[in-house]
């Protein structure tokens, strides 16, 4: 944890002084092949956290709900139906749109705990986080669903459904996607 770095910094110091003291007159080689290791070093961690990262781990933090629940605000009509498989989507419903925080306060959203993150449904407003079972029966023309992509694909063969927008991760597959009933 953060708590060890102190003492990782203190055991690479100390080897770097004995690395300077054993190289003695040489530490006009050493001193440009330091530089050059930690030039490195910093741009394989740069190289990972700004162009592997992003396309790895945006499944992991629910990439694109928060993008599918602002388009739900541009159409304010009918009902919103989010799959529960995403993680805690209510953050995500609470954080885009403009629902009262008091009216959260006096009903939270019940059963969450630490490592409990996931929960079989909420209601907040006209947007409803359900299990897939309920997705299937719930929902008029009017309503929009936000659901992962195998969702979608399930969805759209036990009833007709027509696309009302995908949105893309950064690796180039669908992340999100959102259905109206017909």
């Amino acid at each position: 944890a953060i708590a060890g770095a102190p003492v990782f910094a203190l055991v690479s110091a100390a080897g770097l002084d004995a690395l300077v003291r054993v190289a003695g007159r040489r530490v006009r080689i050493v001193g440009p092949v330091l530089a050059a290791v930690l030039v490195l070093g910093a741009g394989h961690v740069a190289w990972r956290l700004f162009e592997e990262y992003p396309r790895y781990s945006a499944r992991a933090w629910n990439y694109g709900l928060g993008e599918a629940i602002r388009r739900a605000e541009c159409s304010p009509r009918g009902e919103v139906w989010i799959s529960s498989r995403f993680v805690m989507p209510h953050i995500y419903i609470l954080f885009h749109t403009a629902y009262d925080p008091v009216l959260y306060q006096q009903a939270p959203v019940q059963g969450l705990a630490q490592g409990r993150w996931h929960y079989s449904g909420c209601d907040l407003g006209r947007y409803h986080v359900v299990p897939f079972g309920r997705l299937i029966d719930e929902g008029g023309p009017a309503d929009l669903f936000i659901v992962m992509p195998d969702e979608a694909a399930r969805l759209e063969a036990m009833r007709t459904m027509r696309s009302a927008g995908t949105v893309v991760a950064p690796d180039g597959a669908a992340a999100v996607v959102l259905l109206r009933p017909e």
